[in-house]
């Protein structure tokens, strides 16, 4: 049985939802503060910060970032303290002292792929860097075209290290830990 603190919870939580890309999921969320719990995190494409809010509440250290444009919510309401930062800005500013650089529904443009690049490239000694990536995922052998990042993303950083099986968004969304593809 529920009680009121619970219900106040999960009522906070869709009203949070309301105003987000990625569907929350107390589940996927638990699963990736243990996931990411004693790793330094940058966040990119943060939009209103809610999925930064969460993190930081189950204690992980996580930097948001953002250009703060109005598609992403951000205007309406912010759940976090987001540094708006165009996203290689970031990765210059904080990419060296993070261990994750995590990014949810990412522009379909080059700069997700870019700031991946340069992310790695100043952790090229650290074989346990990697990247948090939640948002649709192109895969042409099954007719699915997503909307974020590019293909040149997904081909260079098809290395899936963990799946987070608990996030439920719509078919062709992945919430999934990965790395540089070997080649």
């Amino acid at each position: 049985m529920y009680n009121d603190t619970i219900i106040q919870k999960q009522i906070f939580a869709m009203k949070k939802q309301a105003f987000s890309f990625w569907k929350y999921n107390p589940e996927f969320v638990l699963e990736l503060s243990q996931y990411l719990k004693n790793k330094k995190v940058l966040e990119i494409f943060a939009g209103n910060g809610l999925m930064a809010s969460y993190l930081s509440e189950s204690g992980v250290d996580v930097t948001s970032t953002s250009l703060l444009r109005d598609y992403d919510r951000s205007g309406i309401q912010m759940h976090f303290p987001v540094i708006e930062q165009e996203a290689l800005e970031a990765v210059l500013e904080f990419g060296s002292e993070s261990d994750v650089l995590m990014m949810i529904w990412p522009e379909t443009t080059p700069v997700a792929s870019k700031a991946a690049r340069l992310f790695f490239a100043m952790h090229k000694d650290n074989p346990s860097a990697e990247i948090i990536f939640i948002g649709e995922k192109t895969d042409y052998t099954k007719g699915w075209l997503g909307g974020c990042a590019t293909d040149d993303f997904f081909e260079d950083f098809g290395c899936v290290i963990r799946r987070f099986d608990s996030y439920q968004g719509n078919y062709i969304e992945v919430a999934e830990a990965i790395r540089p593809s070997q080649k």
